[in-house]
């Protein structure tokens, strides 16, 4: 049970890395009131923690309606993991510049971009997908998963909480080095994920 929450801790918590995510909550409320601000980063995690946990009951009855395999899933969606972990490990450090909000539009960035996609963003959508399969996970370990996933939402929440005092002391080497890190653990779970799909779907070959 315990290797259970720790693969899905440290998966979901990966995949919605809070210290990524600090440099564009800082640049899109720049500019709000602090009471604003805390209102944008409560709005967003309740999004996200909503969307997220759609997909957790309701992701793979998708799929299925679709007429996509749990395989398929595990394949493409560790591809799509891979590839993230790979952009965190060789990032460059380059963010694209967002414009400075108002009051008016705060509702609007709390949505988007903030709890789609940078939190609850595609990678984050199938990693909750692939950590709920029915066919591997009963009920009280799918449980635990959304307890798992309300876990990380609150450590997000406190990080950007107290984003500017994270970023000034980190600084954009330490930033670096935790994205580097987080993106070398998030590739390994990535190539795990796809590795026992491609057993599944060519047993012969592996």
């Amino acid at each position: 049970m315990f290797t259970h929450f720790w693969i899905d801790f440290v998966t979901l918590l990966a995949v919605m890395n809070p210290i990524d995510v600090i440099p564009a909550y800082i640049t899109l409320t720049d500019g709000l009131a602090p009471a604003a601000r805390t209102r944008v980063l409560r709005r967003t995690i309740l999004v996200s923690a909503a969307i997220l946990l759609v997909f957790l009951i309701l992701g793979e009855l998708y799929m299925d309606a679709l007429g996509v395999t749990l395989d398929a899933l595990r394949i493409a969606g560790g591809l799509v993991i891979l590839l993230v972990g790979l952009r965190m490990v060789f990032d460059d450090g380059r963010r694209p510049e967002a414009t400075r909000e108002t009051d008016a539009t705060s509702r609007d960035i709390a949505v988007f971009p903030l709890a789609m996609p940078l939190i609850a963003g595609p990678n984050a959508i199938t990693a909750i997908v692939l950590l709920t399969e029915n066919a591997l996970h009963n009920i009280p370990q799918q449980a635990g998963t959304a307890i798992t996933l309300c876990i990380v939402l609150a450590i997000d929440y406190a990080v950007l909480k107290s984003a500017g005092p994270i970023h000034r002391f980190l600084g954009s080497t330490g930033t670096a080095v935790v994205a580097r890190v987080t993106g070398l653990v998030l590739t390994a779970l990535a190539v795990k994920v796809m590795i026992l799909g491609f057993q599944n779907v060519f047993p012969a070959l592996l």
